[in-house]
């Protein structure tokens, strides 16, 4: 339940990294003037399928399901 707290802060800092690295992009890279509302969109759409891939995860621990086992590259 505590992962659940975190999807606003989640759906929060997408647009907010996505206005800063846009505004970044314009100033050392001279971008046009929708690049700064395409990164926003793009942050909120990332931060959108974080917070899906975080309740999908959190309804799969709820349900009893274990959670993935990790490959060992020591292994590979």
């Amino acid at each position: 339940m505590a992962l659940a707290l975190t999807i606003p802060m989640i759906l929060l800092s997408g647009p907010v990294v996505g206005f800063l690295l846009g505004n970044l992009w314009v100033k050392h890279f001279g971008g046009g003037p929708k690049t700064v509302p395409f990164a926003v969109v793009f942050g909120f759409l990332l931060s959108g399928y974080q917070s899906f891939r975080l309740i999908y995860r959190v309804h799969q621990l709820n349900r009893g399901v274990s959670a993935p086992a990790k490959k060992d590259s020591a292994q590979a």
